[in-house]
């Protein structure tokens, strides 16, 4: 009899862990949830997304990179703190801790223009050939032929592993701020003279 007590428990917990009464430690964005979101109320830092109705790490957090489980503060790789010798640093990869005991990441790459929170290889430091496509994937890179390394084509400039748009207006903000201030100047002349 205390056979069949157990065959009928291990019965009853596999049909609740197949239908997602009982869950396992999944990725946070697969775990559904209702309009009340009362389901993510387990996991720490997220909430439900109401179109999607899965739950999700809500604003400043995002899935920690191991198995996506729980909800992680989003820090800068420069702001994690290493007093133990480097060991945070170790779950960010492409970096090592400083001696101002801040992770960094490593020689030719830098912060990932998202949040900050990933290393990522920064645009001249992309071997390439001249003829090659290795800049290709990099929105408006080329391969410079003195370097061999991949450059920011002209008109952009280097944000670690993209190349935006350099700031244009900078020279005609500055020719304005100068007519506007020198306006004055001239209409004092004139009234001088006449």
């Amino acid at each position: 009899m205390g056979s069949i007590h157990w065959l009928g428990l291990l019965m009853i917990l596999t049909f609740l862990v197949l239908n997602g009464h009982i869950c396992s430690a999944g990725k946070v964005s697969a775990e559904v949830c209702s309009k009340d979101g009362t389901e993510c109320n387990t996991i720490a830092n997220s909430a439900c997304d109401v179109p999607s109705l899965k739950c999700k790490c809500i604003a400043g957090f995002k899935e920690d990179s191991t198995d996506g489980s729980t909800c992680v503060e989003i820090k800068k790789v420069s702001e994690v703190v290493c007093p133990n010798g480097g060991s945070e640093c170790n779950a960010i990869t492409h970096s090592a801790c400083a001696t101002t005991q801040k992770c960094k990441c490593d020689t030719g790459y830098g912060e990932d223009t998202n949040d900050g929170s990933t290393c990522v290889k920064e645009v001249d430091s992309t071997d390439c050939t001249v003829q090659g496509t290795e800049c290709s994937s990099i929105g408006h890179a080329e391969c410079d032929s003195t370097t061999h390394k991949c450059k920011c084509s002209d008109g952009f400039k280097m944000n670690a592993d993209k190349c935006i748009a350099a700031d244009k207006n900078a020279g005609v903000s500055a020719t304005l701020a100068f007519i506007v201030l020198a306006l004055p100047v001239t209409l004092s002349i004139k009234e001088a003279i006449m």
